[in-house]
């Protein structure tokens, strides 16, 4: 339980290069190239990316945000910051 305000940040591994199916059903092969592309082109002082639950709806709220990505050890990884209404509710214990 946070008891004052800070922030909670942490490292997640989002995707993996390979074949994966989207929410439509449409299929996709993903290579590690094109996941070090995403990674270097994120920027969230253009568009700083939610941290949702699952894939919700558009207008559900964020419990966080990606600050950053990065490709490693065959991974698409994404700092996460501002989650401290994740923690209260003891999400994180998930990840």
């Amino acid at each position: 339980m946070l008891l004052h305000h800070e922030r909670m940040s942490i490292r997640i591994s989002i995707f993996t290069p390979g074949e994966h199916t989207a929410m439509n059903g449409a299929t996709r092969a993903y290579t590690q190239d094109d996941l070090v592309a995403t990674a270097s082109v994120y920027d969230p002082a253009v568009f700083q990316a939610p941290v949702v639950l699952g894939h919700p709806e558009h207008n559900h709220p964020a419990w966080g945000w990606v600050t950053a990505l990065s490709f490693d050890q065959g991974q698409l990884m994404a700092d996460l910051d501002d989650l401290d209404r994740f923690h209260r509710v003891g999400a994180c214990r998930s990840l």
